[in-house]
Formats: C-alpha cells, sequence, structure tokens
C-alpha cells in the first residue's frame, strides 16, 4: 500500500503539470489566428490581445511573436527584452529546434535551460504558415515560455517535504532519458515511482520516492508476520494464507475512495487545502483522494466568453458581418 500513495502523488503531479502546460498551447493557438487574421496589426495592438489570452498562470514567462522568425513582439516586454530581435533560424542554440518546428509543422519544445533574460526556462515554438501550402509560405512563430521553477511549485513538486523528486526529459528519437534538470538525479537508482509527462512536444519522467527512502513493516507488523509463518508451519496452511493475503490486498487497491466531509477551498483560485496544509489544484486532490481522472479544455461557452469579442474568434467561427 505504501508504493500505491506514491502512485496516486505522481499522478496527480502528472494531471497538474499537464493541465498548466496545455494553458501555453491555447495561447499559442489564439496568437496563430490572431497574427493571420490582424496582419498589419501593432506592437501595442499585440501586446492588448496578448494580454487577454495570456492564462493567469505566474509559470508564464512571455507570449512571443516572431515574424520571419524574428522575435519582435513581446509579452510583457518588462524583463524579456533580452529575447528582443533574437533570430531563431541563425542562433546557435535555437536554431535546431526552431528548424525543426518548421520541418514538421507543429509546436516544437526546447529546454528547459537557462533563459537570456535570466532563469530556468521550457520554450515552446508552433510554427505559422500562410495559405494552404505549408512550409513554402513560413510567417514566423507564436512562442510561449515557461518559467520552470513556479511550474513545479505549482504542480505539486517539491510541495510535499516527505517526498523526495527529480525531473529528466525523455529524449523525442528514441526516449532515452536525457540530463535531470531538477532534483537529485540518484533518485532514478532508488525504485521510485515513475510517472511521463506528456509534453506539446517530446515528454519528462518525473520519479518520486519516500525521503527517507522505501521503509519496512512496522515492528508489530513484523511480529504478527512472524506468527504467522510459525502458525502455518505448524499446521500446513502456509500456501493458503498466502492466497488469503494477496486477496485481501488486490480487495484494498481496488477500493474506491470517497471525499467527505468540508474541504477548506480558496474562494478566489479554487484551490483546496490538503490535510498537510498545502493548496493544491482541485485537480490534484481530486486525483489523489479517488481513481477518477482529468482530462482539459475549453467548453464553448467559456470559448465565447473569452474571445468571443476577438476578431479572429469571430472570424473562425463565422460571424464576421
Amino acid at each position: 500500500m505504501e508504493r500505491y500513495t506514491y502512485e496516486k502523488i505522481s499522478l496527480g503531479m502528472q494531471e497538474s503539470l499537464e493541465h498548466r502546460i496545455a494553458r501555453c498551447t491555447h495561447a499559442m493557438v489564439a496568437l496563430k489566428a490572431y497574427a493571420m487574421s490582424n496582419p498589419d496589426f501593432t506592437a501595442d495592438q499585440f501586446l492588448v490581445f496578448a494580454a487577454n489570452v495570456m492564462p493567469d498562470a505566474p509559470e508564464i514567462r512571455c507570449l512571443q511573436l516572431a515574424p520571419g522568425g524574428v522575435v519582435q513582439y513581446l509579452c510583457p516586454p518588462e524583463g524579456n527584452e533580452a529575447a528582443l530581435g533574437l533570430d531563431l533560424l541563425i542562433d546557435s542554440r535555437e536554431s535546431d529546434s526552431a528548424r525543426e518546428a518548421i520541418r514538421l509543422g507543429k509546436i516544437v519544445g526546447a529546454g528547459p535551460y537557462q533563459l537570456r533574460q535570466g532563469g530556468l526556462g521550457l520554450i515552446f515554438r508552433l510554427p505559422i504558415f500562410e495559405g494552404e501550402t505549408k512550409r513554402e509560405n513560413f510567417w514566423g512563430f507564436a512562442i510561449a515560455v515557461i518559467d520552470v521553477p513556479p511550474l513545479l511549485e505549482l504542480s505539486g513538486v517539491n510541495a510535499k517535504k516527505a517526498v523526495d523528486f527529480a525531473l529528466r526529459p525523455l529524449l523525442a528519437a528514441d526516449q532515452s532519458p536525457g540530463d535531470v534538470f531538477h532534483g537529485d538525479s540518484k533518485i532514478f537508482d532508488q525504485d521510485p515511482v515513475l510517472a511521463n509527462i506528456g509534453l506539446p512536444s517530446g515528454s519528462w519522467q518525473l520519479a518520486l520516492r519516500p525521503a527517507k527512502g522505501w521503509g519496512v513493516a512496522a515492528p508489530s507488523l513484523i511480529g504478527l508476520n512472524s506468527l504467522v509463518i510459525l502458525t502455518a508451519f505448524a499446521i500446513g496452511l502456509g500456501a493458503w494464507l498466502i492466497l488469503k493475503q494477496n486477496a485481501l490486498q488486490k480487495k484494498q487497491l481496488l477500493e474506491i475512495k470517497t471525499l467527505q466531509g468540508i474541504l477548506p477551498i480558496c474562494s478566489s483560485c479554487k484551490n483546496i487545502r490538503d490535510d498537510e496544509g498545502y493548496w493544491v489544484q482541485v485537480e490534484a486532490y481530486v486525483t489523489s483522494h479517488t481513481h477518477a481522472h482529468f482530462s482539459h479544455g475549453i467548453c464553448p461557452s467559456c470559448m465565447e466568453s473569452l474571445y468571443g469579442g476577438e476578431e479572429w474568434y469571430k472570424a473562425h467561427m463565422g460571424k464576421v458581418d
């Protein structure tokens, strides 16, 4: 049961990470539609639009547009000036992933690595093509820059003091592990619980284990197990006891946990305070206390509420007068 508990913790963190990163994808798609439907937009107009589609999330460091592969529009510009004017197609660090995005015609990620503007960042680039023929009419990139430390913190990584965590990328070519960018690499060699984090491009691997290592049974349980073994040998029912114990364990694993009582929930952000006093997302809390899992999207009414007044959305929905 100990390992099962940690598997539930890892699943909650996996879903929270994937949800937060997916919100960046939605913002990039909106930027792409805006650039195509408003070819003569100004820097001020971009700032207004990007600020409206940028999720209210501390992990989103910056949204960018890079016509011709050169970063020209930033939101917010403050603190991200070092990226302005960067030519992604010739920069020694960025050109490989940028050209790969153009070749594939889809989102490609880069990092995590140290950003020019400071901090550990993860970058996703969505290539934009004009017209119907892709890769021959390249317009530029819609870009989302993610600040990794708050992303991990808000997803629950390191929120539990009794758990050790480590993260590493899985290389897209063969899913072989890359260098650990968070936590102690030795955790991966200590029989951890593993979870793969799906990204818009590639994936990460999360490893976690108890901070003090996988424990042994408490003394009372050790004594009970010894008595059971001696009794089994004495009466010749060892096999029966083992089968009974396995059946009981399977029954425990299949039990459906339920939420009971009053849950303290923030009236603003809707996070829930768990039993250890930490505030976590509703999805992570429900996942760790039940067998329910979440998938995320945007319902039609929320799409209408968020973007109904935007010209690019009207054009997309065929509502242009």
